[in-house]
């Protein structure tokens, strides 16, 4: 256990791939999740990529909107056809006029009618390319006009918008919760910081990894960074409590002897939490078995920064809570509660 005795190469060894991870995020990839639930080599995934490439035809999007006049769906027809990626719109009063009744004909193609007592036309929309960021543009365009989207690349965009969400606010709130958790149980900021810190950088390196290879962020795989955070970090917890808890005078002993005597249960822990998550693997739906790698992952990679780089860093804290100081603060608070 040499290593313990070297913390600060420890420590500069996680924050160079904590940097190099972080340099590869810009890259990193938030796809719509659809796609991913049928295998690459199915007949829809198969077909649509045929007509894809031969009519240029990505996506169709239905696009209804409340009118008065034939005039403002007119406008709206040619706001559409304006936009990047809009190959087509099919407009209910642009029918060709040798027809006898056009009104009649779009009413009898359910391409006008009423919904909640007023007047709606649907456009039907053929999007070329770049799907869900069309279905932003074309979203936008109508929104403000009391109209609404249906499609599946507007469903994908919204999905994706999603995942971003979670990405960019929840899981600062999850790790804020987090700490604040280890904290409490460590009563010391820098025990609770290097305690925490594994699976921070585990969830780093995974998406630093994911942007280096190409692989996406998705709807599937989005639990990723709270799976690590939150399953990962409780065998550090339990390691940096039982150093704390510790007598000997020896900060590299402490470390020593907390890692012998917690290892075989926590490699236990993290070992059949993983094969936990990998057996999703068996199951025939490509969702479970994304989500089951990708947990898989976040918690092998925080089992290795806790094994690894955790009992080296954490003899860089001088407290020491002994039995007898927690002791008194348990009799502490006997006394007070019986006055």
């Amino acid at each position: 256990m040499a290593w313990i005795r070297k913390p600060w190469l420890a420590l500069s060894l996680m924050l160079i791939l904590a940097i190099l991870s972080t340099l590869q995020l810009p890259r990193l990839k938030v796809r719509a999740y659809f796609k991913a639930q049928v295998s690459g080599e199915s007949h829809y995934v198969v077909a649509e990529r045929e007509i894809s490439r031969t009519f240029h035809l990505r996506d169709v999007a239905i696009v209804a909107v409340p009118y008065t006049t034939r005039d403002q769906i007119n406008i709206v027809a040619r706001e559409l056809r304006s936009l990047d990626g809009v190959a087509m719109v099919i407009n209910p009063f642009e029918f060709p006029l040798t027809m006898a009744n056009n009104t009649s004909i779009a009413q009898r193609l359910r391409l006008i009618g009423q919904y909640e007592g007023r007047d709606y036309a649907l456009l039907v929309t053929f999007i070329s390319k770049s799907p869900e960021s069309t279905s932003r543009s074309i979203h936008r365009l109508v929104e403000p006009k009391g109209g609404v989207m249906f499609g599946i690349s507007y469903i994908g965009a919204m999905a994706m918008d999603y995942v971003r969400i979670i990405l960019t606010y929840l899981t600062p709130v999850a790790i804020a919760i987090m700490f604040s958790i280890f904290y409490l149980t460590l009563k010391n900021f820098w025990a609770a910081l290097l305690a925490f810190l594994p699976s921070i950088l585990a969830t780093i390196y995974l998406l630093g990894l994911y942007a280096a290879i190409g692989k996406p962020i998705s709807m599937e795989n989005v639990l990723m960074p709270f799976i690590t955070l939150i399953m990962g970090s409780s065998a550090a917890l339990h390691y940096v409590n039982r150093y704390l808890s510790l007598k000997d005078p020896s900060r590299y002993e402490r470390s020593r002897k907390a890692f012998k005597e917690t290892f075989l249960a926590l490699f236990m822990t993290v070992l059949t939490t993983v094969v936990g998550f990998l057996s999703l693997g068996l199951t025939s739906s490509p969702v479970m078995r994304e989500l089951g790698f990708s947990g898989a992952m976040g918690m092998t990679a925080a089992g290795v920064a806790t094994f690894v780089f955790l009992p080296p860093t954490v003899t860089l804290i001088e407290h020491r809570r002994t039995p007898e100081i927690v002791e008194k603060r348990t009799l502490k608070k006997r006394r007070t509660k019986l006055r």
